[in-house]
């Protein structure tokens, strides 16, 4: 067992919340709702952290655990230095590693 949960909460448009196992629902989806036994509209659903290198084709997702996302990519540099990994929360870029590196490099030549 990891110790942690992979399961999410998510809130419907009629108030209940149930918790999901991956593959999550996102927000907007349709889903039946079991206290109610109807049809409802999923209205609050966590983004998930993500990662994803611009140089070859690592990328992970990480649920709600940003610092597993943070070490992930101190790994992913530290094995490959020239590496530039962006990190995500859902489709929103948060920060971009691995930029003050190259242009650090690019000003000793």
């Amino acid at each position: 067992m990891s110790g942690y949960s992979t399961k999410r909460e998510i809130t419907f448009d009629c108030g209940h919340k149930w918790h999901f196992s991956s593959p999550w629902p996102k927000l907007g989806d349709t889903l039946w709702c079991m206290s109610c036994r109807r049809e409802r509209r999923v209205i609050s659903a966590p983004d998930e952290w993500k990662i994803r290198c611009t140089n070859c084709t690592y990328n992970r997702g990480f649920g709600a655990a940003k610092i597993n996302s943070e070490i992930a990519i101190g790994k992913h540099r530290r094995n490959h230095p020239g590496h530039i990994v962006k990190q995500f929360n859902g489709r929103e870029l948060v920060r971009i590693f691995g930029t003050q590196d190259v242009q650090q490099q690019t000003e000793l030549f």
